[in-house]
């Protein structure tokens, strides 16, 4: 995927915003859970292991509206952001909505740690064997 089509998937998807989406980008990068290389002339990103396997872990064991791998809480943090900085929102209002969702996104990953484990071994595995 290029950079354009990264940037043009978080703006449909609402994440980020002109002055922030770089830093989203950074951010990935920087935790690897992305790199960035050469294909030609283009430079492309490519998921690491941990990538990879930290969206199909979360993809098992959350779901719906607090699932991490998709991108609807973050979307939601976006879009109360804009609204508070329009003054239709107060802060302590957002956390008091999203910070339930977070917590619970939290405790069912710090509960099912041996499911993300086994998915990062198993994920390694398929892509040394070629299979992923």
């Amino acid at each position: 995927m290029t950079e354009t089509e990264l940037i043009a998937l978080m703006d449909a998807n609402g994440i980020g915003t002109d002055a922030t989406i770089a830093d989203h980008i950074d951010k990935i990068i920087l935790r690897n859970y992305i790199v960035r290389r050469k294909s030609g002339k283009t430079e492309i990103f490519i998921p690491t292991s941990l990538g990879i396997s930290l969206i199909q872990a979360f993809d098992k064991i959350l779901v719906d509206r607090i699932s991490l791998s998709k991108p609807f809480l973050r979307r939601a943090l976006e879009g109360f952001l804009v609204r508070i900085s329009n003054g239709e929102i107060s802060k302590l209002d957002v956390i008091n909505q999203l910070l339930p969702l977070y917590k619970q996104a939290f405790l069912r990953s710090s509960e099912s740690s041996q499911v993300m484990i086994l998915t990062f071994l198993d994920t390694n595995r398929r892509l040394d064997a070629g299979t992923l």
